[in-house]
């Protein structure tokens, strides 16, 4: 994990020597690679980190040189368990280019269609740089986090041997799980 943050650091203190083309109106498309790890509570003595990696690719229109909005699809398996998420969201993203330096943010909120874990809202912010690889490409590497809202539903059944009367018990809960996020990507 140590060397992960110091290459990141070596990239973003390098980043003034190489600087990306202004995003122009019209259409404009991204296609990333995620890498999150959160912790997810089980019960109340052990906490297990959870690891996860995804591809997402959103579409949308660049109003100026510095605002984009459009529509995505990410697919994300987690890596040591079963299942993953598949979240469509919205997106906006703010370009900023000062000199050289050439940073940008952006949001992204819709749903999430959990496998095993319930739906629920999906919200990820994200920070980072943009480099220029080539005339119509740039190459952005992100820090972020997700937030994954999910509503889990829990249903048992059991007849009590003594009475011979059988209970049902039902109940539904929603909780919000944090990853942080490391997203590389390009866009064109």
């Amino acid at each position: 994990m140590k060397k992960l943050f110091f290459a990141i650091l070596v990239v973003l203190l390098c980043s003034p020597m190489g600087y990306a083309r202004e995003p122009k109106r019209g259409y404009r498309g991204f296609f990333d690679i995620d890498a999150c790890v959160g912790a997810f509570e089980y019960d109340e003595d052990w906490h297990h980190a959870i690891w996860a990696a995804g591809l997402s690719t959103s579409h949308g229109y660049q109003i100026n040189s510095n605002w984009f909005v459009g529509v995505g699809v990410m697919f994300e398996p987690y890596l040591n368990f079963g299942g993953g998420i598949v979240p469509f969201f919205a997106e906006g993203r703010f370009d900023k280019t000062w000199g050289k330096f050439t940073p940008f943010a952006d949001v992204r909120l819709g749903y999430a269609i959990n496998d095993g874990a319930g739906d629920g809202v999906y919200f990820s912010p994200t920070v980072g740089y943009r480099f220029n690889f080539g005339h119509k490409v740039n190459i952005n590497i992100g820090l972020g986090l997700n937030f994954r809202s999910m509503t889990q539903r829990y249903e048992a059944y059991w007849r009590d041997p003594a009475t011979n009367i059988s209970y049902n018990y039902k109940e539904s809960y929603t909780s919000t799980r944090s990853m942080f996020n490391f997203r590389v990507g390009f866009d064109f």
